[in-house]
């Protein structure tokens, strides 16, 4: 009981304060559903005319009266509906502001206009027939069709149903006959307000229900796409990982060798690295990484790629690159690591550099393409560091 209780309590919040993008998109999917149904209507309503000023004039002036008037119900009714489409249509060339009041009132019209219709035609009808047949079509048609607020849905339904109260009141002289329409009315008021609810509660649910899947939906691909990051990228310095880095090298290097193009390896390795965590901690020696690799990234091309290895070590690819271009590009890089300060480690950085380059044309077999190409710059890394560190060293595959 006390879940059904929860449930109907969340019902009427949602009722009571729906967001205002899902009224909007009420309003639209009423316009919408109002310019159909207005076409069908009028094409409908000249036929009633027709019909009912057609022929010969009828002896009984009780029934030619009934034709006369039902004839100039319909009429006005197509005119009134043709008033709307054309506010409609203005609208679409007003203000921001004017067109939502536009809007709004061909949507408040448009869903009092029915109803009334329907009122005048069965007061109308009561001077040949008790029937109340067009008013309970009315209030079920825009009950199923309009998607009205609840608040202007209860103030329809008392407006219609009062002034169904009141025709008939009028129109009907036999006391039993009129007392039994006043009650098929309010039955059919209440009819028509009961569909109106059902149907702004269901649209409601399935909006929030809808934006929320959306919003869900945003938020699984953001995920995703910040693991999807996290998985190629390095989580300190922001560079590719290694893995990342082998698997889109392998195919840049495809590419190059069958194109006939050069390409070159670079292996960047930080001199005597371990003496900054020794000495200034370990969030010293992340700080220093950290502003290498924004000098390694900064100082390539945006089709270069750059990794981190591990530890103080970087990898760079530099497709379309010589071994003379790509020394001269890693000798300016250990100028600029060499230049880095970071406080408060004051050991003076460097870097020592092993380049090497694939030819143009090779008979290496695409797999081992990159082994070749690492295993020669990691042999010109060594050969830096055996002569000194802080230096570049090149060879050739």
């Amino acid at each position: 009981m006390s879940r059904f209780a929860e449930s109907a309590r969340a019902s009427v919040r949602r009722w009571l304060q729906t967001p205002p993008e899902v009224v909007d998109r009420a309003l639209g999917l009423n316009l919408y559903r109002l310019v159909r149904l207005a076409a069908v209507v009028i094409v409908l309503n000249l036929l009633h005319v027709l019909i009912f000023r057609s022929g010969a004039p009828t002896a009984d002036p009780v029934v030619q009266r009934w034709k006369s008037e039902i004839a100039a119900a319909h009429l006005g009714m197509a005119a009134m509906l043709t008033l709307l489409l054309l506010l409609l249509w203005l609208s679409q060339r007003a203000s921001p502001r004017g067109q939502r009041v536009l809007r709004r009132t061909v949507e408040v019209a448009g869903s009092l206009l029915g109803p009334s219709f329907a009122i005048l035609v069965v007061a109308i009808d009561q001077a040949v027939t008790p029937s109340i047949t067009p008013y309970l079509t009315a209030s079920v048609l825009a009950g199923s069709v309009m998607l009205l607020r609840p608040w202007f849905a209860v103030v329809q339904s008392v407006l219609s149903a009062a002034g169904f109260w009141w025709a008939i009141g009028l129109a009907q002289a036999d006391p039993v006959l009129s007392l039994t329409n006043r009650v098929n009315g309010m039955t059919t008021a209440a009819i028509g307000l009961l569909l109106t609810l059902v149907f702004w509660r269901k649209f409601v649910d399935h909006e929030i229900l809808t934006a929320e899947l959306v919003a869900s939906r945003a938020e699984l691909e953001r995920r995703q796409a910040e693991l999807e990051h996290r998985v190629r990228h390095d989580g300190l310095t922001g560079l590719l990982t290694r893995s990342e880095f082998r698997r889109t090298a392998d195919r840049e290097l495809a590419l190059a060798c069958r194109d006939g193009r050069p390409a070159s390896l670079v292996l960047v390795d930080l001199d005597l690295f371990k003496r900054v965590n020794d000495t200034w901690g370990h969030p010293a020696g992340d700080a220093v990484l950290v502003a290498v690799a924004r000098v390694l990234a900064a100082g390539v091309r945006s089709t270069d790629l750059v990794a981190r290895l591990g530890g103080e070590e970087f990898i760079l690819l530099l497709p379309s690159t010589d071994l003379q271009v790509a020394t001269a590009l890693a000798e300016r890089l250990r100028e600029q690591v060499r230049a880095l300060s970071c406080a408060p480690v004051t050991l003076p950085l460097s870097a020592s550099f092993g380049v090497a380059s694939l030819p143009g044309r090779s008979d290496v077999p695409d797999e081992l393409l990159h082994d070749r190409l690492y295993a020669a710059a990691d042999a010109a890394l060594y050969a830096a560091k055996r002569r000194g560190r802080d230096r570049v060293e090149q060879a050739v595959v």
